[in-house]
């Protein structure tokens, strides 16, 4: 039983600092080679596309906690930088960033928007997921070089995206990718990545044809299990709202709405 249970608030500030915390490894970097440049600026992690017909330039707020003045300063000097590219320019900011650099990126005309929904809950032991398992379907992480391959090209296609772009989907922390099997064949993948007593949960994808079987909340329920067994104490997800009742099946709840920030190149 979870004596002191995490409050909506402290689980979407701990989604935002799992997905920093995964894009700032060395390990990330490295993976990202030939799909991304990242910089890391002190105030701004800066990440250049070098596919950007299909992923735009980003930059997460990383710095939070600086006036308005040094926030003006700091998003001027980053519109400076990609001014010119081929590709908008968005800004994801956390929970606690928020407030203060809103009117730093208004004035530099960043129109701001819902990132989707942020999802988490408690790990605890005595309460995880029960749902039924479809027969046949056996989900487990991985590490197999192919495999990894497989795992990736699945997320590729689901999310129609170069399968460069996935390449962090690697057999070393901090992730943990994982995979389904249905009657043998690889149906479906995620990533999982703890970081700081959190499971941060990435890429859940179904290939079309396998969805609606359970299969999705299998895999999720498979990663509660395990990020539990781990001792982390809480799992974290962004997704869109049609999903919702999809991660509801596996004890997740609404805690929060992402915020963007956008401008068009």
């Amino acid at each position: 039983m979870v004596i002191n249970p995490a409050s909506d608030a402290e689980l979407a500030e701990a989604y935002w600092r799992n997905m920093v915390a995964m894009w700032r490894t060395d390990q990330h970097r490295d993976d990202a080679r030939g799909a991304f440049a990242i910089v890391d600026d002190g105030v701004f992690l800066r990440i250049y596309s070098h596919l950007p017909q299909f992923w735009r330039h980003q930059a997460l707020l990383i710095n939070d906690a600086l006036t308005e003045v040094e926030y003006i300063a700091a998003v001027t000097a980053l519109v400076a930088d990609f001014q010119g590219r081929s590709a908008p320019l968005g800004v994801a900011v956390g929970p606690g960033g928020e407030p203060r650099a809103n009117n730093a990126l208004a004035l530099q005309g960043f129109r701001r928007r819902s990132l989707g929904l942020t999802m988490g809950r408690d790990l605890d032991p005595t309460n995880l997921p029960t749902n039924p398992v479809p027969p046949g379907l056996l989900v487990r992480p991985t590490s197999e070089y192919i495999e990894l391959a497989v795992a990736r090209a699945i997320i590729s296609e689901v999310f129609d995206t170069p399968l460069l772009i996935r390449n962090y989907l690697v057999d070393d922390v901090p992730y943990t990718p994982y995979i389904a099997e249905l009657n043998g064949v690889a149906v479906a993948a995620a990533t999982m990545v703890p970081s700081n007593g959190i499971a941060g949960i990435y890429s859940v994808a179904t290939l079309p044809p396998y969805r609606g079987r359970g299969i999705a909340t299998a895999m999720m329920d498979k990663i509660v299990a395990d990020a539990t067994a781990m001792g982390l104490h809480a799992a974290v997800l962004a997704c869109f709202p049609m999903m919702v009742r999809h991660y509801q099946r596996s004890g997740f709840r609404v805690v929060g709405t992402p915020i963007g920030y956008l401008m068009e190149g």
